[in-house]
């Protein structure tokens, strides 16, 4: 959805509304289910990064989507 947020500012993109998003997303609820949609997402990493710069509902994506991966490095679901 979004690459890293340095790369992005620099190459003058406006990526404020993208990374509310992802907040959103990660955050889990009827709106992270519309926007995994919106934007075609099919698989959401949670990692040691995703957890420290959002609020991430583990739970929402343990009860509605497939694990294909997971590590102590993060965990990978199938969301499409």
């Amino acid at each position: 959805v979004m690459g890293y947020a340095a790369w992005v500012f620099n190459y003058g993109f406006d990526y404020s509304k993208r990374e509310k998003d992802i907040g959103i997303i990660y955050s889990g609820g009827e709106e992270a289910t519309e926007l995994l949609e919106e934007y075609g997402v099919n698989y959401v990493f949670v990692g040691d990064y995703e957890l420290s710069w959002f609020e991430v509902n583990e739970e929402f994506f343990d009860e509605r989507f497939k694990l294909v991966f997971g590590d102590d490095a993060g965990k990978i679901y199938k969301v499409r």
